[in-house]
């Protein structure tokens, strides 16, 4: 068991991907993801289709997974949890890559959207908020260093065919999806635009997600404690619509 999996690492051949990364270290470091030599170092030949195509004929699908606070479960709980990813790890009889990233935490569109419906309200008082309360978020975020964790699987597809590598990648990741959710974990399957994104800013440093990050609610506490602004910023919402209401 132990020989088999020091003949795979990540989607490739150990041999062969020890070759690619001692050729690339003695090769000018100025590629982007898009160049030849680059495309030649990871391996990927396309994107399609939800698919990521290796130029060795293997083909892959990936699924994202929003992680739950394991430690705020109760003890029933999380046992509940660990019977269920035991279970999802016995169902399974072909491999799978559990990956875990490392990246900066992006609010501008969780920002843009709050600012959207500040705007709403026609409040110049509630915009002052608002513009506080985006500054101490993004000043937070710099000098603390805040970081995102992203979880996904990868599947591989033992048909050769691309007609029934496809069908099969579409059964396996349906099989994950539905043992996941049974541990409380909620999936989606990444698309050919987010699989491209997802390539891609491992080179060129930003990620997309369509999620919320659940680092936010940490902030938001801490935010409260100083100052209580985000409880005046409420507060100001609830007169700004009673007031509307009496006008009305």
């Amino acid at each position: 068991m132990l020989d088999g999996d020091l003949h795979r690492f990540a989607f490739f051949d150990l041999k062969d991907h020890l070759a690619n990364v001692s050729g690339f270290a003695f090769k000018p470091r100025e590629f982007s993801y898009a160049d030849k030599e680059m495309a030649r170092f990871i391996e990927v030949k396309k994107i399609s289709e939800d698919v990521i195509f290796l130029h060795n004929g293997s083909m892959k699908a990936m699924i994202q997974i929003q992680p739950i606070n394991f430690h705020i479960l109760s003890g029933r709980q999380q046992q509940a949890i660990i019977s269920a990813y035991k279970d999802f790890l016995n169902s399974l009889d072909f491999p799978i890559q559990i990956v875990m990233r490392t990246v900066n935490l992006n609010l501008d569109e969780y920002l843009a959207n709050l600012e959207v419906n500040v705007k709403k309200k026609k409040s110049p008082k509630l915009h002052e908020q608002f513009n506080g309360f985006q500054d101490f978020l993004r000043k937070y975020i710099e000098e603390h260093a805040v970081k995102n964790r992203l979880f996904y699987i990868v599947i591989p597809a033992d048909e050769k065919k691309q007609k029934e590598a496809l069908s099969q990648l579409e059964v396996r990741t349906k099989l994950c999806q539905d043992k996941l959710r049974n541990c409380n974990l909620t999936s989606k399957r990444l698309d050919t635009n987010e699989l491209v994104t997802m390539l891609s800013s491992y080179f060129e440093g930003y990620i997309e997600t369509g999620g919320e990050y659940q680092t936010l609610v940490t902030l938001l506490e801490k935010k409260q404690k100083e100052g209580n602004a985000w409880e005046n910023y409420q507060k100001s919402g609830r007169e700004t619509s009673n007031t509307t209401t009496t006008l009305g």
